[in-house]
């Protein structure tokens, strides 16, 4: 769902699939359904988080986030990534 003020994405990330690099414009609010290892790269690349380095989330939570610069996920866990994302478009 997307209209002038939000965009709403649920993302799905199954075990040992890796996303295209991609961009988010906008703050979010960012719900956690499913939990797994992950490690998100920059455009090049590099590593910018490992998630076994980090308080992972906790199932049922949401998460502020800022907007993210380009990047890629790739799930190194067992169980799927699953978030509910609404992203708050700037002017709301």
């Amino acid at each position: 769902m997307e209209n002038d003020h939000v965009r709403v994405l649920e993302t799905l990330i199954p075990p040992g699939e890796r996303t295209a690099v991609h961009t988010h414009r906008w703050r979010s609010v960012q719900y956690c359904c499913c939990f797994s290892d992950f490690i998100r790269r920059d455009q090049a690349g590099n590593i910018m988080v490992d998630s076994r380095t980090i308080t992972a989330p906790t199932i049922g939570t949401a998460l502020w986030s800022e907007p993210y610069p380009p990047h890629s996920v790739e799930n190194t866990g067992n169980a799927d990534i699953r978030f509910l994302v609404v992203e708050i478009k700037d002017g709301f």
